[in-house]
């Protein structure tokens, strides 16, 4: 595994290592079995982590918010559930 520093972060070094970035071809492997172009609404619409633009058609993901998205979507229907049931408030509107 190969470590560096690859920037700062609100004033912190940001470290990364060799398998921290996902592949298109990767995200099936993390539960996401989205086609490019749906994937490619969503980053538009602000609901995916956009990639990092390597070169002309070479993108990779940063895995750490690959699963905090979908940590977030599980978050989101734990809370959908705990409503039907009558455990939590209906959201404002």
């Amino acid at each position: 595994m190969v470590e560096g520093t690859l920037g700062a972060e609100g004033g912190k070094a940001v470290r990364a290592t060799d398998d921290s970035y996902l592949a298109y071809s990767d995200l099936a492997g993390r539960g996401i079995p989205f086609t490019r172009q749906h994937i490619a609404r969503l980053i538009k619409q602000g609901r995916f982590p956009a990639p990092i633009k390597l070169g002309i058609g070479t993108n990779r993901w940063i895995a750490a918010e690959v699963d905090a998205w979908f940590v977030q979507r599980m978050a989101e229907r734990d809370a959908e559930l705990a409503r039907r049931r009558g455990l939590l408030p209906a959201p404002p509107d």
